[in-house]
């Protein structure tokens, strides 16, 4: 059990199969309009995925082949294991329905 409350919610009945090429499109959507705090749990989502999934426990490398493009850390969706693709997708909507409730305060 992870000390990740989010993670460990999103993380139930997850499907390991791939996102569908409109669940990728419109994922790519939605992380554009994200504010900093989502981009950050997104990162704390991957990392954790990481920590619960693999060997490389490393702190110093980012994971699942992810690089620094200059003030900024990209990752390739492709390149994500299945079930953390859904992981993401399902907080994305989460995060995006947050957003658009917070505009409407």
């Amino acid at each position: 059990m992870s000390s990740f409350p989010l993670y460990e919610t999103l993380n139930v009945n997850i499907s390991h199969v791939d996102l569908t090429t409109n669940q990728k499109e419109d994922f790519i959507d939605m992380i554009k309009k994200f504010d900093i705090d989502g981009m950050e749990k997104i990162y704390a989502l991957i990392r954790m995925h990481q920590f619960e999934n693999s060997n490389d426990k490393s702190t110093f490398k980012l994971p699942y082949n992810g690089k620094y493009v200059k003030n900024d850390v990209k990752f390739d969706l492709d390149g994500l294991p299945n079930d953390l693709k859904q992981i993401l997708y399902k907080f994305s909507i989460i995060h995006t329905n947050f957003i658009k409730e917070n505009k409407n305060i």
